[in-house]
């Protein structure tokens, strides 16, 4: 990894969601991480000691969490390159700052953009369309999904942090997974492609959660281990 940029704004009467204004410092950061360009910011109010920073995002705006981890972005906020704007922002604000990351949860080691780019490969390999399912389309839900134009009818992919599964649509819920194995064969390690038998299972507590998980369960109650892996909870 290496800074390759960094450059300071302030920026006035800046709107928050609670109808109120607020005039900020963003010191704006460009990294190189295996050859490729990637941006992030650091922002801090004006009148408050802590620092904040956005995900990293790539040249086509997807904010990609799986790069970077909490250490990662404090390393960049201690180096000189960016510890120099910090210490003009100080002087003027006339307060020492600190560097406050997101929990340590939102930093996983998932890549959404490799599993589309996966997606795009098995297409291309099969010789049919592919087509990512946008935010607009999807709406809030647990996972990314990639819809495939078999020649039998459109196989949608779904993935949630390298879980994957497959369904012949996505309107309702809960979604009716369906068994592929023409597709199943490409994702290997890290992915686990979960079968109907998986998915179909009474749900169960197989690993630690987060707190936002441990509410979610006990508020939309799912039945089975598909229902918690894909899902709609807002």
């Amino acid at each position: 990894m290496k800074v390759l940029r960094t450059n300071l704004i302030y920026n006035e009467q800046v709107p928050c969601s609670d109808g109120t204004y607020v005039n900020l410092y963003e010191l704006n950061v460009t990294v190189q991480l295996q050859k490729e360009e990637f941006y992030f910011f650091f922002t801090i109010d004006e009148g408050s000691t802590s620092w904040g920073h956005s995900l990293l995002i790539d040249s086509l705006g997807n904010e990609r969490p799986g790069l970077l981890s909490p250490q990662q972005f404090q390393t960049i906020f201690s180096g000189p390159k960016v510890t120099n704007l910090v210490k003009q922002v100080e002087e003027k604000m006339g307060i020492k700052s600190t560097l406050v990351s997101f929990p340590e949860e939102q930093f996983t080691g998932y890549d959404y953009v490799a599993f589309y780019n996966l997606c795009k490969s098995i297409a291309r390999d099969l010789r049919v369309k592919s087509h990512i399912i946008t935010y607009e389309e999807l709406g809030i839900c647990s996972y990314q999904a990639v819809k495939l134009s078999l020649r039998d009818g459109p196989i949608y992919i779904l993935c949630n942090n390298y879980d994957v599964a497959f369904t012949r649509e996505l309107e309702g819920y809960p979604i009716k997974f369906v068994d592929v194995s023409m597709l199943a064969h490409y994702f290997s390690l890290p992915y686990k492609v979960c079968s109907v038998e998986e998915l179909n299972r009474p749900f169960e507590i197989t690993r630690p959660l987060s707190d936002w998980e441990r509410y979610s369960i006990n508020y939309w109650k799912p039945q089975t281990q598909g229902d918690f892996l894909f899902n709609y909870w807002d």
